[in-house]
């Protein structure tokens, strides 16, 4: 079980390299998928949708908030 789980996070890792990620922002995907977030969200540093992380999280988010 242990070498699929492994395998699978390199194959991610492979995935997102080759879309031009870095292997923080990598991290940070990775980490944001295991998210469930059912509620308003703001983020901040980005403008638009885009260009935000939370496309990225598992969600049922009703509102988002740019700031």
């Amino acid at each position: 079980m242990n070498f699929i789980k492994n395998l699978n996070f390199l194959l991610q890792l492979l995935r997102y390299t080759s879309s031009g990620f870095s292997l923080c922002k990598i991290y940070q995907l990775l980490e944001l998928k295991k998210l469930n977030i059912s509620d308003e969200i703001i983020e901040f540093g980005s403008n638009n949708y885009d260009e935000s992380l939370i496309k990225f999280t598992k969600k049922k988010i009703i509102k988002y908030f740019f700031q």
